[in-house]
């Protein structure tokens, strides 16, 4: 059999990380996805652990029971009780109209991969007093998604490369060992908590067979049946455990590990589908499978650079350099890595042929979310919706593919459901909460609920893959009857405040915070800014999108027209923003003081970022208003319920509003406080959202990445925006390859904090304005052709092409 030699990776790539010790737990192991199954590999000499995952992998099953009888009537019941201001009336109602849990469920761990290295066996530890290897090194190599351990032992250097690969929807590891020594190598598989069996089949092959199931989430008898088949191919010996449990290998100089993971989830048998992949795989050599998957990894990956100040020093392990930046050492390479580290995390996460879009983990899990109140599913109040941000602007678009295809084909189904059952309207709704089952009830508990836009707020990701890649077809066979369904929901959810003739909303929350009323706290009330802001962006998007179907479509039909009139008569006539009486955005319609001045939660400046109803431009005085918002949010600073993606908000607002300075104060509080050794981002248990350790959150990194776009170019308001909240730290740098709306690939170089050189690639015929300062210039510009401009904004060539140098000087 033809296994190679391993070819150890570049130890400069600054797109490396690499320590010199294995990892003891879950926020130190490296992550590899293929944007289905997930593996966090320790890379432990003597036993390793390779954590597995799979993102269908979910308790529970889907209900059309998940709304309460009489949920429509209680909540018109408590609207009327709100509009008297009689607050504790309106709770006491709304426990009539909260939703039902059911078999909810959660994403859970698949099992773990062991492999026992038998020349270092406890046996055999007593006869070496210190450790037995040297140059001992582990690695993730993004631009390939590519793990690596080596280190020597007994004048033998022992080495293993590991990928999940896409193409063929495998884990692959490949073994090898030159000197004198062989590879003694045990393969275990277990399920972890979950119920399962190991057993090995006729042809040597390992397999698990196992249950998503637990008590805390579901009835612990509800979730997807899952299977595993490990394969070995080996020059070595190979044979069964005495228990059948295991597979051991002997005497071998290389072997290739393949292992498959399935569920049930998409209908078919898990056992038959992992069978055909193994063997399908089996027909290949290791450097096919290699060369397809990085490939197709790098094929997205590659379309970003970025450099900021001098390239990474990668002579340094990624640990110690980790630690520097904790000290106070400002490292701007560092922030570069971790923009691309949030980019390689989506890539690995959600993929086009991806069952499910990426959850509260990413395609991970570590084993802490699915154990807690929180669950690791779809939370549609912020941490959803950060997972993609970076999809459009970094690049990704085709990682956007798979939540279009649960919102469209689960979500919404379910909504009208929900539409019905809760609220006896039209159209369809989603609230706080849903899974891979397509919950979309109000959540179960009364301080959370009733919350009707977290699925529009999703919904509104499909707006902007538009207005990123220009896809009429997109637009109107996909987009827009999403939208059109969810405003037919909200022109009748809305209605008009008798105290002031504004449209307003509710009964319903602003995530997921609280104020005091009469001395009691209470959540729900009418018209909190966060509803509203949905609410305004939802119908704004939805004119824009007839506007554009009726210049490239033909028009919409009468129905169509007339919801449209009902949109464009509504929208100006929504609650408007207010500031308060101490200068803050206010969060409520009321004057009631927030239980939590410092609360994690700031959804009410969501009409800055992710959206642009709040802008310098047009909105200055609000501007102002949400500065003073972000500083009592953070005074005193130690009370400020501080996690990776509540940092990322107030990183977004600060590019938003030009704020450089903040920008920068806030990537390096979360590098300092926030990212652990694996340089994945935690969510600390937090008085808001207790936990029994710290919980991983794919939108730390996400929201990182999307913020380090947003500070050196924005296109949110009708043109391309260079450099619009440049730190001075980063005093020069180049970037390549981010997205603009409009349909623009845009390059930027800088240096001495000023513009050097620009280049904008145009997909499509269209007017483009570049802005840069106080300096803009519109011209039009052809499909296909990249402009380069100079720091002046000059034109300086035009070519059907596009290719920009990103060597900074």
């Amino acid at each position: 059999m033809n296994i190679p030699i391993n070819r150890q990776s570049n130890n400069q790539n600054p797109l490396r990380l690499w320590y010199q010790k294995p990892a003891v737990r879950w926020q130190e192991a490296l992550p590899l996805g293929n944007g289905r199954i997930g593996a966090m590999m320790y890379g432990e000499p003597r036993t390793d652990t390779i954590e597995l995952s799979e993102i269908t992998c979910f308790s529970g099953e889907a209900s059309s029971e998940n709304n309460q009888k009489g949920a429509a009537e209680a909540f018109y019941k408590a609207r009327e009780a709100y509009l008297k201001k009689d607050y504790e009336s309106g709770r006491n109602l709304l426990e009539g109209f909260i939703g039902k849990r059911l078999n909810y469920g959660t994403n859970l761990p698949v099992g773990n991969l062991r492999i026992r290295n038998e020349k270092l066996s406890e046996e055999r530890n007593a006869e070496y007093k210190d450790d037995p290897f040297q140059g001992y090194m582990r690695s993730l190599t993004l631009d390939h998604a590519l793990a690596e351990v080596s280190y020597t032992m007994e004048k033998t250097q022992y080495h293993r490369t590991a990928f999940v690969s896409n193409p063929h929807q495998v884990l692959v590891m490949c073994f090898t060992c030159t000197g004198k020594e062989k590879l003694h190598l045990t393969f275990l598989l277990d399920g972890g908590e979950n119920p399962h069996r190991v057993e090995m089949d006729a042809n040597q092959d390992l397999l698990l067979y196992g249950n998503a199931y637990e008590p805390m989430h579901s009835d612990g008898r509800t979730g997807v049946a899952y299977h595993c088949r490990l394969r070995i191919i080996t020059n070595g010996k190979l044979c069964g455990s005495a228990d059948r449990n295991g597979l051991q290998l002997s005497d071998a100089d290389a072997a290739l590990l393949l292992l498959a993971v399935d569920t049930d989830f998409s209908g078919y048998d898990p056992a038959g589908r992992c069978r055909e992949l193994i063997e399908d795989a089996s027909g290949l050599t290791y450097e096919d499978l290699l060369e397809a998957h990085s490939s197709d990894f790098s094929f997205l990956f590659d379309r970003v650079g970025l450099t900021l100040g001098k390239e990474l020093d990668n002579t340094v392990p990624t640990d110690v350099l980790l630690e520097q930046v904790k000290n106070g050492y400002a490292n701007q390479a560092f922030s570069a890595l971790l923009f691309q580290y949030g980019r390689y995390l989506l890539i690995s996460s959600s993929r086009e042929n991806s069952p499910l879009p990426a959850h509260l983990q990413g395609v991970w899990n570590d084993s802490v979310a699915s154990r807690i109140g929180w669950t690791c599913d779809m939370h549609l109040d912020i941490n959803t919706q950060m997972n993609y941000w970076p999809a459009e602007v970094a690049n990704l678009t085709e990682c956007h593919l798979p939540l279009f295809n649960w919102i469209e084909n689960i979500l919404v189904p379910s909504g009208r459901i929900t539409a019905k059952d809760a609220y006896r309207l039209n159209g369809w709704v989603a609230e706080l909460v849903s899974n891979a089952w397509g919950f979309t009830a109000p959540y179960w508990h009364v301080n959370l609920s009733p919350c009707p836009t977290g699925g529009v707020w999703a919904a509104t990701h499909l707006w902007e893959h538009y207005l990123f890649t220009g896809d009429a077809d997109f637009l109107k066979n996909r987009a827009y009857p999403i939208l059109r369904e969810a405003v037919e929901f909200f022109t009748d959810y809305i209605f008009e405040d008798p105290d002031t003739g504004a449209l307003i909303s509710g009964p319903s929350i602003s995530p997921e915070n609280s104020f005091i009323a009469n001395g009691q706290p209470h959540t729900a009330s009418l018209g909190p800014t966060y509803e509203t802001v949905m609410i305004r962006e939802l119908f704004t998007e939805y004119i824009a999108a007839c506007s554009v179907l009726k210049q490239k479509s033909g028009g919409l039909d009468r129905t169509g027209e007339h919801l449209l009139e009902r949109v464009v008569s509504a929208v100006n006539r929504l609650q408007p923003f207010m500031a308060g009486h101490d200068g803050e955005l206010k969060e409520w319609m009321h004057d009631f003081e927030a239980q939590d001045h410092q609360h994690r939660h700031t959804s009410h400046l969501l009409s800055l970022f992710p959206f642009s109803q709040i802008t310098p431009e047009r909105t200055p005085e609000l501007v102002n208003a949400a500065k003073k918002t972000i500083v009592q949010r953070l005074e005193p600073p130690e009370n400020w319920e501080d996690t990776g993606w509540a940092r990322s908000m107030l990183m977004l607002y600060s590019a938003r509003m030009y704020d450089g300075d903040a920008v920068y104060s806030h990537i390096q509080s979360m590098q300092k406080l926030l990212t652990n050794l694996n340089l994945l981002v935690k969510h600390p248990p937090t008085r808001g959202a207790p936990s029994f350790s710290d919980v991983y959150e794919l939108d730390g990194n996400t929201g990182l990445t999307s913020c380090i776009a947003e500070a050196l170019l924005q296109s949110h308001n009708g043109e391309i925006h260079l450099l619009p909240a440049l730190p001075k730290q980063w005093d020069s740098g180049g970037v390549k390859g981010l997205c603009a709306r409009g349909g623009f690939e845009v390059s930027i170089k800088w240096n001495n904090g000023v513009l050097t050189e620009a280049a904008v690639y145009s997909r499509q015929n269209t007017t483009c304005t570049v802005r840069y300062g106080n300096k803009s210039l519109t011209f039009a510009a052809d499909a296909k052709t990249a402009y380069t401009l100079n720091g002046l904004l000059n034109i300086i060539s035009a070519i059907p092409s596009f290719h920009f140098d990103l060597q900074v000087k």
